[in-house]
C-alpha cells in the first residue's frame, strides 16, 4: 500500500467507566444462593447496561479469573446460583457497558450454609414422549431417559452441565446449563 491506513477515532475510549452497583444482596434458600442487586443507570448517550456475575467457593473472588464468570451479560437485577457445597461462597457483580469494559465489582461473602444440589425443577413439557439430555460442559452426553418435572443430579461431581429437553422428532424444546 502505498499510504498508511487510519485509525478510527474511538471516542469511547476516553470516557469513564459505569460506576459499580450500589448495594449487592445474597440470601440462601434451600439449595440456591438469590442474588440482587442495585441497578446502574446509563449516562444519557450510552448504550445499555448489562451485568456479569462471578461466583467463588473461596472468601474472595477474582474477577479477572474468567473460570469465576457464572453468568455474563445478564439483563436484569437479579441471579440465581444451585449451590454445590456447604462451605463460603464469594460472589461479585459488575456493570458491563457495551464494549465489554467492566466497572469495579460489588463483592459479597456468604458463610451461611445451603444444601447440596440434589435436584433440580424442570418446566413442564406439553409434548408427549420428550428425552432428557443431560451432557457436561464438552457436550459427552451422560444420561438419556424419559423426561419428568424433576431432576435427580446427587450423585453428579462438580462442574458445568447441560439439561435438554428434546423432542421426539429430535428438536430442542428447552435447554438450561447449571453449575453443580
Amino acid at each position: 500500500y502505498k499510504k498508511k491506513a487510519l485509525i478510527p477515532p474511538m471516542e469511547w475510549a476516553a470516557e469513564p467507566l459505569l460506576s459499580a452497583s450500589a448495594a449487592l444482596s445474597v440470601n440462601c434458600v434451600r439449595d440456591t444462593l438469590h442474588l440482587v442487586w442495585s441497578s446502574v443507570a446509563a449516562a444519557e448517550g450510552r448504550p445499555v447496561v448489562r451485568y456479569n456475575v462471578y461466583f467463588a467457593l473461596s472468601d474472595s473472588v477474582d474477577v479477572n479469573d474468567v473460570e469465576n464468570l457464572y453468568c455474563a451479560n445478564v439483563r436484569d437485577t437479579v441471579c440465581a446460583i444451585p449451590c454445590r457445597t456447604p462451605k463460603a461462597r464469594s460472589v461479585a457483580v459488575v456493570a458491563v457497558d457495551a464494549y465489554g469494559r467492566e466497572s469495579l465489582p460489588v463483592r459479597s461473602t456468604l458463610r451461611a450454609v445451603c444444601e447440596p444440589l440434589q435436584e433440580l425443577s424442570l418446566p413442564r413439557i406439553v409434548a408427549s414422549g420428550a428425552t432428557l439430555v443431560l451432557s457436561d460442559v464438552y457436550g459427552r452426553e451422560i444420561f438419556r431417559g424419559r423426561y419428568s418435572t424433576r431432576a435427580n443430579v446427587r450423585g453428579l461431581p462438580a462442574g458445568i452441565y447441560c439439561l435438554r429437553a428434546v423432542g421426539r422428532d429430535g428438536k430442542v424444546l428447552w435447554s438450561r446449563n447449571f453449575k453443580k
